[in-house]
């Protein structure tokens, strides 16, 4: 979680910072209601269908959540991950620096 500059990612609403704990929260429960952690998660990814920076590493966060069979939350980790992927090709087209979806699965895959 910690190997990407958070900072750096700009979502919708300002720097990604607080998405690990985010994460965190999803993989081992806390105080946020689900709905909360839904809308907070899903602001620092994509506004109106259109993704930002911070969704290529959080995709790879919720991959990891989804295989790990004690998370918390695993119905939200996959709905926010199909969000992403399902919004993929706009941000893929506007992002074509930024490593891709598939490109990220290859390498996940070596």
């Amino acid at each position: 979680m910690d190997d990407h500059d958070w900072e750096l990612l700009q979502g919708a609403y300002g720097p990604a910072t607080e998405v690990p704990a985010l994460i965190r929260e999803l993989r081992h429960g806390g105080p946020d209601p689900r709905a909360d952690l839904e809308r907070k998660l899903s602001d620092h990814v994509q506004h109106q269908g259109m993704l930002y920076p911070p969704a290529v590493p959080t995709a790879q966060l919720l991959i990891d959540a989804l295989a790990d069979e004690t998370t918390h939350d695993r119905l939200l980790a996959y709905e926010l991950l199909l969000t992403i992927v399902e919004n993929a090709h706009h941000y893929e087209k506007e992002h074509t620096a930024d490593p891709t979806l598939a490109t990220l699965s290859v390498a996940r895959a070596a």
